[in-house]
């Protein structure tokens, strides 16, 4: 037989708020504009289920890139080869957890091009059930 033992309380995340943000990058420099878009709270998890990318001239990129943390291929989560984020492909949020650093880059820029992204989030917030 075995007695009932106390556990700790459970925890949970739960839909807390939601978070949008326009960014536009400075003119790019070497082939590349970047704009960090925001960075996480400690003590929330973001569902990122949106970005929408794009660049003036129209015409002035092929590769746009999300990154959490850093403009580096091993932190690339989501991206397009043709300079515009085709959403109907996204098919689940990008989870980015408390201290991640969003950031967008545009690859293959001409110098003086400059980008604008959206990006639109879930909020999610730790809670606990006894």
């Amino acid at each position: 037989m075995y007695l009932p033992r106390q556990i700790g309380p459970a925890t949970t995340w739960a839909l807390s708020d939601f978070g949008r943000k326009w960014v536009d990058t400075p003119p790019a420099a070497n082939g590349t504009a970047l704009v960090p878009v925001a960075t996480v709270p400690q003590d929330e998890l973001w569902l990122v289920d949106w970005v929408r990318v794009s660049a003036s001239p129209i015409a002035a990129t092929a590769d746009v890139r999300a990154y959490l943390c850093h403009d580096t291929e091993n932190w690339d989560v989501m991206g397009t080869s043709t300079g515009k984020y085709d959403v109907a492909d996204q098919n689940s949020p990008i989870q980015c957890p408390g201290g991640v650093q969003i950031v967008l880059v545009w690859k293959d820029m001409p110098n003086g091009a400059t980008g604008r992204g959206y990006v639109q989030w879930t909020v999610m917030r730790q809670g606990g059930d006894s």
